[in-house]
């Protein structure tokens, strides 16, 4: 089910009026139920594989609680993550584990052809796989206590807002307001409708009008370099409207239920260099690979070969956490390396490539921001590659003179404007809380939802599209 469907408005509708008229116990349950209606939507035999990962989870942790001797712990958080990864490999990873022993089976001297299993791929499988297994780590390190009620573990696992997408809630943070009776105020009204307004937004009218222009260039090989370019930006500017509009929206739905899910984006395009930017992108992502790759793998205690290492793994399986391909793995490996060149160049102290501070000029801090969003579209361009092949023939027509300047397929007007667009969204999310301190009538916000929700009907293209995270 996507959230921009005509079902998914009648389970929310549903949903809303159900828990105006219910207490708190029942109210879980009605979440639960509408969670796994929402999931079970999409292909309802893959519910018995999410509970059962959850059924996993929740026994692990209530072991782990009542175990004394670290070794059982640590043997039983084993078997817990085991299952996860080998349930998420199975399902994600078979099929390219396959394809790369086809294609590295004849440097051997083996002539052979694995067939593929072609196993349908769980639906944001990545996502609650990744949620369960932070519980479970937190349970071990005994920063939390495991819950009790296995529908309200199986609740937090698999609440409909952020069960496709994220954010990655970490238990510590979602578990207490899924516990404890809630309450919904005017400024969670008015915060929750800004959020979903703003979201379809960024969706339909940013995401979904330049989708087309990306899938015509990227597949039309007839298309120049400056084609290719143009596209790339327009991609930038697409995933970023399609992520943090989904974000936007499950964080506005959740809070017209009481709920304040984390903040996953802070205005990413703004970053000034690749440390800045991995705490402004899918923030949820990068803090739970820091806390349970990075820092366990050494993180910056042991000197700076051991943090380049840890960088680069972090940032490989990051990019490999995306998808079952070799384009994500070096996606994460380009990361990897712009994280680990810019602290060389920070150990070094040769070039101040710092967050900025006050004593940093404007136009200094706009240089940096506008050459480390090229960086960043380079990124793009490898992330949105449908393979190496593809990738090759992409850089290979930036680089190629004949045809050059072919732009037919790209609308150049309506890039700049979609891109000047969410310059000002961006602006106006840092400036929004400074007017809101200030007290802002209702009717003000009012009137601004139905302006933006006109334009949504208006503007929308014909074809509206899935979101693109849900694939991972």
């Amino acid at each position: 089910m996507n959230f921009v469907s005509v079902e998914f408005f009648i389970l929310l509708g549903t949903v809303f009026l159900l828990l105006a008229v219910t207490g708190h116990h029942l109210q879980n349950t009605i979440l639960l139920i509408a969670s796994l209606v929402f999931y079970g939507w999409w292909y309802w035999k893959y519910l018995a594989l999410m509970i059962g990962i959850s059924t996993i989870d929740y026994v692990c942790a209530l072991l782990l609680d009542k175990q004394e001797s670290k070794n059982n712990k640590r043997l039983i958080l084993i078997i817990g993550l085991s299952a996860n990864l080998a349930i998420l490999s199975y399902f994600k990873y078979i099929d390219f584990l396959i394809q790369t022993l086809n294609s590295a089976l004849p440097i051997f001297g083996v002539h052979a052809s694995l067939p593929l299993w072609q196993i349908l791929l769980p639906i944001a499988i990545s996502f609650h796989t990744f949620q369960s297994m932070s519980y479970l780590i937190d349970v071990y390190r005994g920063l939390l206590r495991p819950v009790r009620n296995f529908l309200d573990y199986q609740l937090f696992v698999s609440f409909f807002p952020v069960l496709v997408a994220g954010p990655i809630e970490r238990a510590k943070h979602l578990l207490p307001q899924i516990l404890q009776p809630r309450k919904v105020g005017r400024e969670d009204i008015q915060a929750g409708i800004s959020l979903v307004v703003l979201g379809f937004f960024k969706k339909v009218i940013i995401a979904d009008n330049l989708a087309p222009i990306v899938d015509s260039v990227f597949s039309d090989r007839s298309s120049g370099g400056l084609a290719v370019i143009l596209a790339t930006y327009a991609f930038a500017l697409q995933i970023y409207g399609d992520f943090s509009g989904y974000t936007d929206i499950a964080r506005g739905i959740s809070r017209l239920m009481g709920f304040r899910l984390l903040d996953n984006f802070r205005q990413p395009y703004f970053a000034t260099n690749p440390s800045d930017f991995w705490r402004r992108w899918h923030i949820s992502l990068s803090t739970w690979l820091r806390d349970y790759l990075y820092i366990p793998l050494g993180g910056n205690r042991h000197g700076p070969l051991r943090t380049y290492f840890a960088l680069a793994v972090t940032m490989l399986l990051g990019g490999l956490w995306h998808g079952a391909s070799w384009t994500f793995v070096l996606w994460g490996a380009y990361h990897g390396i712009l994280l680990i060149v810019h602290r060389l160049i920070q150990n070094r102290k040769r070039i101040p490539l710092h967050l900025p501070t006050k004593s940093d000029g404007i136009i200094l801090h706009v240089f940096k921001v506008a050459i480390f969003f090229q960086f960043t579209c380079i990124g793009w361009l490898i992330f949105r590659a449908q393979g190496g092949h593809a990738l090759k023939d992409h850089v290979a027509r930036i680089f190629q003179a004949e045809n050059w300047f072919n732009i037919s397929e790209v609308n150049v007007r309506l890039i700049l404007t979609l891109g000047i667009v969410t310059l000002a969204l961006d602006l106006w999310t840092v400036l929004f809380p400074r007017v809101r301190e200030r007290g802002m009538p209702i009717w003000v916000l009012s009137t601004g939802w139905t302006l933006i929700a006109i334009c949504i009907v208006v503007l929308a293209p014909t074809s509206i599209g899935s979101f693109i995270y849900f694939q991972f």
